[in-house]
């Protein structure tokens, strides 16, 4: 039985992003022994984005720890494990892009133990951020002690997660607007913040080019 889980999932007009990722997150829970999560757990009753929280929830009470993806994220170089990198003692992996807006943390890659169960409960209960731009993400952030109501958003106060949280490079979570080299990436995120069509376009483009170099991952061009 594998301890962890890969968690995603693709609704309101996001399904056709998840069967683009599909292959890769498969391939990725193949090889480095995760069980694959696609079920939304539940109706929707809040903005998509904040289901995540539920269905990691949903996962965590079945495996020591989860792996949440975005549907809109392609795995360019699929060879390492992101749980590899993560000391023992953190509770949560994630990236910090920094950006026009601020330093700005992401859960759009996002590795969580059982340790955070009760986070993730508080980060539901605030649902002053329901309607935020960043939805679910700006509870996160205000838990780290991030400033997600003031731009540009800083880091304020060093907070018990803040201190148990392992800050991933940003090659396991890194943005990708448009063609171009990819680099040492190894997960891209596509499109954020763009129509789910225009992302599909991105991601069609991206994951034919990732599949006819297959061996060579994030160095291809």
């Amino acid at each position: 039985m594998n301890e962890r889980a890969l968690v995603t999932f693709g609704v309101t007009g996001f399904g056709e992003l998840l069967e683009l990722a599909l292959p890769g997150f498969q391939a990725y829970a193949d090889q480095h022994g995760y069980t694959l999560i696609t079920e939304l757990p539940g109706a929707l009753t809040r903005p998509p984005s904040w289901h995540k929280i539920p269905a990691l929830l949903w996962a965590l009470e079945e495996f020591e720890e989860a792996l949440w993806i975005d549907c809109d994220v392609v795995i360019v170089d699929g060879s390492r494990d992101l749980a590899t990198e993560i000391p023992t003692e953190a509770w949560q992996g994630i990236t910090l892009h920094h950006t026009g807006e601020g330093d700005v943390p992401s859960a759009g890659v996002w590795y969580c133990r059982q340790a955070m169960q009760p986070v993730l409960e508080a980060i539901w209960r605030m649902d002053r951020h329901l309607h935020h731009r960043w939805w679910e993400q700006a509870a996160l952030q205000e838990l780290l002690g991030f400033t997600p109501d003031r731009l540009p958003v800083v880091q304020e106060s060093e907070t018990e997660l803040y201190r148990r949280t392992y800050w991933l490079e940003t090659a396991w979570n890194e943005l990708y607007l448009g063609p171009r080299e990819l680099g040492g990436a190894r997960f891209l995120h596509v499109g954020p913040g763009s129509p789910p069509g225009a992302r599909a376009g991105l991601m069609r483009e991206l994951t034919a080019r990732v599949e006819l170099a297959p061996t060579k991952g994030a160095s291809s061009a």
